[in-house]
């Protein structure tokens, strides 16, 4: 079976010179700590931004100007940053692909959270529209409450799923629906679809929350206990109730090996990726009333929640 790819790593042409600007932004911003900076800057998504780039890519499709969404986009990207780091504190960084190496100091962790958050709350003084700062301020809001409704039990399958969702809405999609929105009004365009890009959002960060679920159990860190059951796990479980009344969070280091060695850990992660793509394609099917104007947004779903690898698509691997 083909290994799941991984996030593009460079910015999307289109924009890439509205995301340098952005960029730009956040370095000024951090750099006034040049401590904080040297710490906290190997966590953002740079230079690929990719929900800057679905906030500049809503304004674009809303005829608005990319330049009027920079401070929007940045203040996104500051968010996201500090609920990666929130996130590897709990041991369950869910902003991005695991990247060894990045376990913290608590501590440390902590601080730098906060100290991303406090510069966020500052640039979002920039935004003169309280739709936005309304907007932005919910996605936080939502990002702390999934920290503490983490999915703990596996079983009744229908339940668990159901919680699921609810988590990844808060973790994940929350933000990118605000990053949606939050772009097409700041871009300053005529009558932007605010709802339908919100929900095209909100179910394209569903779609990222399950594909980096099938990222991190493919990957190394799938001996790392979890610190909320993702997809792969609650698939699983589906399959063998016996399984699922094992699962518990917290797993314990000594339980975690054998339940491993029950699953078919290649399987369980490439379903999931599929499950990604179908969410994702449910979110660009959203934007058909747009036409030709969600080309955009589709490249970037893309770009977030890439394709099962020809082979695997074609059901021959």
């Amino acid at each position: 079976m083909a290994m799941i790819p991984d996030h593009h790593t460079m910015p999307d042409p289109e924009y890439a010179a509205a995301l340098a600007a952005v960029g730009q932004i956040i370095d000024e911003r951090i750099g006034q700590r040049p401590v904080v900076a040297g710490i906290a800057g190997r966590h953002f998504d740079r230079p690929r931004y990719v929900r800057a780039a679905l906030a500049l890519c809503a304004a674009d499709i809303s005829g608005g100007d990319l330049e009027q969404v920079w401070h929007v986009a940045a203040t996104i990207e500051l968010i996201g940053t500090a609920a990666r780091v929130h996130g590897e504190l709990l041991g369950g960084g869910r902003a991005g692909p695991h990247v060894p190496g990045r376990q913290w100091h608590g501590d440390a962790a902590l601080m730098v959270g906060d100290y991303l958050l406090a510069v966020a709350a500052v640039e979002m003084a920039r935004v003169p529209d309280p739709r936005i700062i309304a907007w932005l301020a919910e996605a936080v809001m939502a990002i702390s409450e999934a920290a503490l409704t983490p999915v703990v039990q596996a079983l009744p399958a229908d339940d668990a799923w159901q919680r699921y969702l609810e988590h990844a809405g808060s973790a994940t999609a929350t933000l990118i629906a605000a990053a949606c929105r939050a772009g097409a009004l700041a871009g300053g365009g005529a009558a932007p679809p605010l709802e339908l890009l919100g929900a095209a959002g909100h179910a394209l960060g569903i779609a990222a929350h399950m594909f980096h679920d099938a990222v991190q159990f493919g990957s190394p860190s799938a001996n790392t206990s979890p610190t909320s059951l993702g997809l792969p796990w609650l698939l699983a479980a589906a399959d063998d109730p016996a399984l699922g009344a094992m699962m518990t969070v917290p797993l314990s280091a000594a339980d975690l090996p054998a339940l491993l060695a029950r699953v078919d850990v290649a399987a369980l992660a490439h379903r999931s990726h599929g499950c990604a793509v179908a969410h994702r394609d449910a979110a660009l099917a959203q934007l058909a009333p747009l036409g030709a104007r969600s080309a955009s947004f589709a490249r970037l779903a893309r770009q977030l929640v890439p394709d099962l690898p020809a082979r695997d698509a074609a059901g021959t691997a």
